[in-house]
């Protein structure tokens, strides 16, 4: 995302807000407009690991 946001500005983009963690740590994202002005958003979501139970040992 930060590539993306860099490469936007530096192609003369409108970036809306810089990339960033929105929503929480699992869910980076850059918002920026497209050339009619539409706002869109690239984004990364890692979802969080999963608690594992614990287990029996042999």
């Amino acid at each position: 995302m930060d590539a993306l946001g860099a490469f936007l500005e530096a192609n003369g983009m409108t970036v809306l807000d810089r990339p960033g963690e929105y929503y929480g740590r699992s869910y980076y994202a850059v918002y920026f407009t497209d050339p009619d002005g539409m706002k869109l958003e690239a984004m990364v979501y890692k979802a969080p690991p999963k608690k594992r139970r614990a287990g029996k040992k042999k």
